[in-house]
């Protein structure tokens, strides 16, 4: 059955369905050797009974039998029980990651204004212990509720489900008329405001055209909604006011994946992950040949730097550096509207000279918020905030 978008009645189940989904073949992998403990103590505990009882009848013939028993019943449980301890865990790794990876995907699903009123430490927080800790309770629970610990484990596992439901609310909308990435798209904006929670209006009337293959610089000083358009036109905030026509398409109507296929998005800070430069590059395109992935690294001038290895946020290069990735992500995508935040940022003299240049040159609709005059004149068209 497909979810209801505000509606919160199937989250629990969506919490518990994606852990059931990640871990039910390690638990039943966990129940033998589980089982296997439990048999083996009770075969022990039989044997020593009878051990005992054939040395008090000194009954030496059934003692050395029960002896033999006793030590290939160790043996078992010494060897062979930690054994398959040891194969339940490989899947059991297997299928906590795949469980971190579907509750990450869960909270990049969240819209992005409710993702951005969580504390970072709160999400990490949560990201990182409470998927960890549902497994293993979840696991505890159905391997050991024989034993008596249902009751309490069932309430931490309700605990951790109803933490987790956090990160499963506001699941951004997958409905909405889709539109093909083809190079004749247009934007027109009309009247368009934005208000943001605190009742600070951060935009307010203004009015534009992007055409196909248009150049559109958004100019003005800080705070005069520059980003906020930007993050409007990105589909990142929702609730505007005025119209934003997309191809005779109002932007709100319109499916935002099958939106965001029609455009490249630079943000003003771009953000790096744990790998190769190439390979964050790739992120642009994930079915990017690897020969186009070089052409574009060659392009923007960091072909060099293809394997250099890098972690998170990328500590280990320049800011100009950085800047040149995330542009070439966007031009990897080949997407027909390039959509750009402050792209001049870190850039040096050399590279604002490169980025005026591929904007002037760009067979794409560009449209870039800037406060650089050298960079407004590659435009077609300015909209002053």
């Amino acid at each position: 059955m497909r979810l209801q978008h505000g509606s919160l009645m199937w989250f629990p189940k969506l919490v518990y369905g994606d852990v059931a989904k990640a871990m039910t073949f390690p638990l039943l992998l966990n129940i033998f050797p589980e089982l296997a403990e439990g048999y083996a103590g009770l075969f022990i505990a039989g044997i020593l009974g009878s051990f005992s009882d054939a040395i008090f009848s000194i009954d030496t013939d059934y003692a050395i039998s029960n002896i033999w028993k006793l030590l290939l019943a160790f043996g078992f449980s010494i060897f062979i029980v930690p054994l398959m301890h040891l194969f339940c865990a490989v899947f059991m790794l297997k299928g906590a990651l795949y469980h971190d990876r579907v509750v990450l995907g869960r909270f990049l699903d969240k819209e992005y204004q409710k993702a951005m009123e969580m504390d970072v430490g709160e999400v990490q927080y949560r990201l990182e212990n409470d998927p960890n800790e549902m497994r293993y309770y979840w696991m505890e629970v159905l391997t050991k509720y024989i034993v008596g610990f249902i009751i309490r484990k069932t309430l931490l596992i309700k605990t951790l489900a109803d933490r987790l439901l956090v990160l499963y609310k506001d699941r951004e909308k997958e409905s909405g008329i889709d539109i093909e990435p083809d190079g004749s798209l247009s934007v027109l904006g009309r009247d368009v405001e934005f208000t943001y929670p605190d009742q600070k209006t951060a935009l307010k009337y203004p009015s534009f055209v992007l055409g196909a293959k248009e150049k559109l610089a958004v100019t003005g000083r800080n705070g005069s909604g520059k980003s906020t358009l930007i993050h409007i036109l990105t589909g990142l905030l929702k609730g505007y006011r005025g119209s934003i026509n997309v191809n005779g398409r109002e932007l709100r109507e319109l499916n935002p994946r099958s939106w965001r296929r029609c455009f490249a998005y630079v943000p003003q800070e771009p953000y790096l992950f744990c790998g190769t430069v190439g390979e964050n590059v790739r992120l642009g395109n994930l079915n990017a040949e690897d020969g186009a992935l070089f052409q574009v690294m060659d392009a923007v001038g960091i072909a060099h730097l293809k394997d250099k290895t890098i972690s998170a946020g990328g500590p280990e290069l320049s800011g100009g550096e950085k800047q040149r990735i995330s542009i070439a992500r966007a031009l990897l995508k080949d997407a027909p509207i390039l959509i750009f935040d402050e792209p001049g940022n870190h850039l040096d003299p050399a590279g604002q000279l490169w980025l005026r240049d591929l904007i002037k040159n760009s067979d794409k609709a560009v449209l870039f918020a800037t406060h650089d005059g050298d960079l407004t004149q590659c435009a077609d068209k300015v909209l002053a905030l």
